[in-house]
């Protein structure tokens, strides 16, 4: 039987791996090579001409096409049901596992196409993935290549992770972006005392947080753009004490700057490498 195959060897999506073993094989990936750029066209009333607003990237939308082998066709449908009932209805990783250390946040949209032969059955899987990829930590390659990859999803994937502590004075601290795309930063503020406000800045935007508590720990999500702190294990919103704008992570060198008034805080940032193609 000559089977044409995906170069990338198969992928990962939550826990189950597909690897070209077991007579389930990964036969194509349809994926464009950047993500499309949204663009917004206004046409001004009474003015010739027209505006155009850049404002983000769209999705990426990815296709993989899986063959299912077995020459009796109950037996490929038990194969297909088991493949695919911990894949429907969940948000997870997408691992291609010829670049296994970086992924993309993936879930499955519409409907999964078949199409069966006499002894293959095709499946086709449509993907609506994040516009960029994320960098795993270096040591999951080998979890994820030796099959042990059943707590890939519960692990930390922040591979970027910078610490202070006791800073209560204008300071600057120097950061890098590895990829090629910037990246969205978890910040995490530990108030030491009472502080009256404590700024944070890239260079380009800043905030400001307000008020804060001794023993207050509040983050900033940069990526789904929320501040908040835990509460008897529930994220409560501390929006009204925030001021400003939520600071991405420029690619290469940046330096971070942290002032305030009457403030003694511990500081955290951490943050993956991101890749737009």
């Amino acid at each position: 039987m000559a089977i044409k195959l995906h170069r990338s060897g198969g992928f990962i999506f939550n826990n189950v791996k597909v690897d070209n073993t077991n007579n389930i094989y990964l036969l194509d990936v349809l994926k464009n090579a950047t993500p499309t750029k949204l663009n917004n066209y206004f046409i001004v009333p009474k003015r010739n001409g027209s505006t155009t607003y850049f404002n983000r990237y769209d999705d990426n939308f990815i296709d993989v096409v899986i063959g299912v082998y077995d020459v009796d066709i109950e037996t490929r449908r038990n194969k297909q049901r088991t493949l695919l009932k911990d894949m429907i209805n969940i948000e997870s990783k997408l691992i291609f596992l010829d670049e296994s250390n970086i992924f993309y946040n993936a879930e499955i949209i519409d409907a999964i196409e078949i199409s069966e032969g006499e002894i293959f059955t095709e499946l086709t899987i449509h993907f609506k993935c994040s516009f960029c990829k994320y960098e795993l930590l270096d040591d999951l390659n080998d979890i994820i290549v030796n099959n042990m990859f059943e707590t890939v999803d519960n692990l930390i994937v922040l591979v970027n992770s910078l610490e202070w502590t006791n800073i209560n004075i204008l300071t600057n601290k120097t950061i890098i972006n590895n990829g090629n795309y910037e990246a969205t930063p978890l910040t995490t503020l530990t108030a030491n005392t009472n502080c009256t406000s404590v700024t944070i800045g890239n260079g380009i935007n800043s905030f400001t947080l307000q008020n804060l508590i001794a023993g207050e720990i509040i983050y900033i999500d940069t990526e789904k753009m929320i501040v908040y702190k835990i509460v008897n294990g529930i994220k409560q919103s501390i929006m009204t004490r925030f001021v400003g704008q939520f600071i991405n992570i420029p690619t290469g060198t940046n330096t971070i700057t942290i002032d305030g008034q009457s403030f003694n805080i511990n500081l955290s940032i951490e943050y993956r490498n991101t890749y737009i193609v």
